[in-house]
């Protein structure tokens, strides 16, 4: 397996609150990717948080990338929890088969993490 490491930036970012309270949200947003991969990322998800900021999330997000000078797409599923401090971490994994391009028979896996000082992308990855 090979290692990538991107940068996230957040260029648009849209929390609905759902209704039934408990901190509830339902949040779109598009990123641009820089680094390993190249290229930009729309993703939704939901969330919950507490009182005190501590909460959890999960989403889906379609890349629109280049690896390794691969340019396609493929869908991250992501699951990971927040912290009092704002900082979350997630879990990622490509849905199997859903490759495009040159990115077709991607297989990853890795971690999200995010904090004051940005957003990175760690994918473990391999190709058929």
């Amino acid at each position: 397996m090979t290692r990538a490491v991107a940068s996230i930036e957040t260029t648009d970012y849209n929390d609905q609150p759902v209704a039934g309270g408990l901190g509830c949200s339902r949040t779109q947003g598009n990123d641009v990717i820089s680094g390993d991969l190249e290229g930009s990322a729309r993703w939704e998800g939901l969330s919950v948080v507490d009182a005190t900021g501590v909460g959890g999330f999960v989403g889906l997000s379609r890349f629109e990338v280049s690896l390794g000078g691969r340019a396609g797409s493929f869908v991250l599923q992501f699951s990971g929890t927040v912290a009092a401090d704002g900082s979350s971490e997630a879990a990622v994994l490509v849905m199997s088969g859903s490759g495009t391009g040159e990115l077709t028979g991607l297989h990853a896996s890795g971690r999200l993490t995010a904090d004051a000082d940005g957003t990175t992308l760690v994918l473990d990855h391999d190709q058929d």
